[in-house]
């Protein structure tokens, strides 16, 4: 993921394609405040694993406006999905607790997007830092999106209609009739802090607020995202000859 909320960002941005010949390669261009878009995401784990080969990249600059459930901010990223014919998405706020690839496995053509289709009313009013949550139809639908971007039903999706839609249209795919909104498994977006803990589940989304808020810092499940920060910054130490 990105950041989080960011079904409203695909306006307003130039893309330049980009190849890419190895793991540092990758690591590289994706810490220079871009979005990578691998072209194909099914060579993915054996290329970052050091595979031989070459992928193609569209990187995003992170410098355009976006909407913010509503609310217009300036100075965060946006992407349109148009270079790229299907494209994955999940929100910042998330722990991958196996294979991506296995995710991407999971699109169907026939559908304009691929999302898990969660149906609950939430626990708490507000979330990390004091914002406010509500329930609302076909909510947390958009924090993992397999996009279709070549669906007939997608082509409403110009830069100028995300620029003057709301964040409740773009959240809700108010633009979609639910036969052409596929399904996912419940696991690849899972909501410990809502639903409770998930040995089984794939992908974790702290939906209220990561354990990186000292509020939520004992939320379920939250132990493996201190495990992952940890190992996130170590170091292997040796001795240079």
């Amino acid at each position: 993921g990105v950041a989080p909320h960011s079904l409203h960002r695909w306006a307003h941005v130039r893309v330049a394609p980009v190849k890419v010949h190895g793991p540092d390669h990758v690591r590289h261009v994706v810490g220079q405040k871009a979005v990578a878009l691998f072209r194909q995401p099914q060579g993915l784990a054996g290329f970052l694993a050091g595979g031989q080969g070459c992928l193609e990249l569209a990187i995003v600059p992170i410098d355009v406006q976006r909407h913010d459930h509503g609310q217009r901010q300036q100075g965060q990223q946006g992407i349109h999905p148009s270079p790229v014919d299907v494209l994955m998405h999940t929100d910042g706020d998330m722990l991958v607790r196996d294979d991506i690839v296995k995710l991407w496995s999971l699109r169907d053509e026939s559908k304009a997007v691929m999302v898990v289709k969660h149906d609950y009313k939430t626990k708490a009013n507000n979330k990390y830092l004091g914002s406010k949550n509500q329930d609302y139809p076909r909510k947390n639908w958009s924090s993992v999106v397999l996009w279709n971007c070549g669906h007939p039903d997608n082509r409403v999706m110009t830069p100028e209609f995300i620029e003057n839609a709301t964040g409740a249209q773009l959240h809700r795919f108010t633009w979609l009739a639910d036969e052409q909104i596929g399904e996912l498994p419940k696991v690849w977006n899972w909501l410990p802090d809502e639903l409770g803990e998930n040995p089984d589940a794939k992908l974790l989304h702290w939906t209220l607020g990561t354990p990186s808020f000292h509020e939520y810092a004992d939320a379920p499940m939250a132990g493996e995202w201190h495990r992952e920060r940890i190992l996130m910054d170590y170091c292997l130490q040796r001795d240079i000859d």
